[in-house]
């Protein structure tokens, strides 16, 4: 991911990320923090091992697939996972805040960096959000 530029390519997001390796460098900094961060603690607390290691694949996967990668995301629905955890505005906020953080620490140049954003904002939000 460091420093990688393909302005004005068609290669996918996927790839402009480094593939498999890039998201999952995304997802291995930036959900540990969003899991033991104090507005957003709640939402983990009581999951085993398991469970967590289950839910990490899950979300590289689902990144993977949106952004034009291999993977074939077999979770179920966003919305139907987040319902009923009434997770606030300012929660995704917070979570957007640091998987911002994550992108410019691990490099991602400002293209990518705002593609993932709009991806989470546009695509994940909706069916996130104060369901």
């Amino acid at each position: 991911m460091k420093g990688r530029s393909f302005a004005g390519s068609n290669i996918s997001l996927y790839r402009r990320l480094g593939g498999y390796d890039g998201i999952a460098a995304l997802v291995d900094t930036a959900f540990p923090r969003v899991a033991t961060h104090p507005e957003l603690v709640h939402l983990f607390r009581g999951h085993a091992l398991d469970t967590n290691i289950r839910q990490r694949q899950l979300i590289i996967d689902r990144i993977c697939h949106d952004t034009g990668g291999p993977c074939a995301y077999a979770g179920r629905a966003l919305k139907v996972v987040h319902t009923n955890l009434k997770i606030s505005a300012r929660q995704w906020d917070t979570f957007i805040e640091i998987i911002s953080g994550t992108l410019d620490e691990l490099k991602v140049p400002a293209r990518e960096k705002a593609e993932v954003l709009d991806l989470f904002r546009q695509r994940y939000r909706p069916d996130t959000v104060g369901l």
